[in-house]
């Protein structure tokens, strides 16, 4: 364990900029695999859906209702392993996006409890920019932290079963009553959970919304942090001028220090 985790006197704006700065090029790496993985496993899928095709004509376009069609391109077992490898990447880039979204949540909850006493719940309104049906990004990070924890107890147990319930509908505190604060949150953000139960963790669509270029622009880091610094820079102001302006002098000094390092 750290030697620092524990100290009491941690100033949270340095604490912060020491995060996000520090941390850019591991989570710049950690980003850009995720994305990588989500483009193969999108092409794997689309050949996938060619493969199953399976009978054309000498043109390459398909043909149907052929009594003893000739199959051209990928065979059955081919089309398992494609299968088996979209999954692998889809698990992949879910596993390489967590990370990035596990430091945000965290470093803006940090943030806030140093500067307010306490972090912003998940029920707020919250901070940040908006996504979806106007869920906060403090707020989505939120939820999307959460399903990585708990995603598999909600369908292992049922609870809350499907087709969900607002939170309001249950005790407060129990435990389907804070499973539906997260889950409520990504049926806003992505609709997710409306149509079938939430089986999966949703922290690659949280990098593709943040992020809001996938299909016309590469994948980049640089979107993210600054969605993420705008929420805190929010957090910051909430509390008056003189926070905000800690926070941008902590944020300023630290990318002094990565441009003296060449490492900006």
């Amino acid at each position: 364990m750290s030697t620092f985790v524990k100290l009491d006197d941690s100033d949270p704006y340095e604490t912060f900029a020491v995060v996000m700065r520090r941390s850019r090029l591991g989570m710049n790496n950690a980003y850009l695999a995720a994305f990588a993985a989500h483009i193969r496993c999108a092409q794997l899928l689309q050949d996938h859906r060619w493969g199953t095709i399976g009978v054309s004509d000498a043109f390459g376009f398909p043909i149907f209702g052929v009594p003893e069609p000739v199959r051209q391109g990928p065979s059955e077992a081919e089309l398992h392993a494609m299968w088996l490898d979209a999954l692998a990447e889809d698990f992949q880039a879910d596993q390489q996006a967590s990370p990035v979204i596990l430091v945000a949540d965290d470093s803006l909850r940090r943030l806030a409890r140093g500067i307010w006493g306490k972090p912003p719940t998940i029920n707020e309104g919250g901070y940040g920019p908006t996504y979806g049906r106007g869920v906060t990004l403090t707020a989505l990070l939120q939820a999307a932290t959460n399903t990585l924890r708990h995603v598999s107890e909600w369908d292992e147990t049922k609870t809350p079963s499907f087709p969900y319930q607002p939170p309001e509908t249950f005790k407060k505190n129990s435990i389907a009553w804070k499973a539906m604060q997260s889950i409520s949150i990504i049926q806003r953000a992505f609709g997710l959970g409306e149509s079938g139960p939430i089986r999966d963790v949703v922290s690659m669509r949280v990098l593709i919304a943040v992020d809001g270029k996938l299909g016309t622009e590469a994948p980049s880091y640089k979107r993210f942090e600054e969605a993420v610094i705008t929420a805190a820079r929010e957090i910051a102001q909430a509390k008056g001028k003189t926070p905000a302006r800690k926070l941008d002098e902590a944020l300023q000094r630290q990318e002094r220090v990565l441009d003296r390092a060449g490492r900006n």
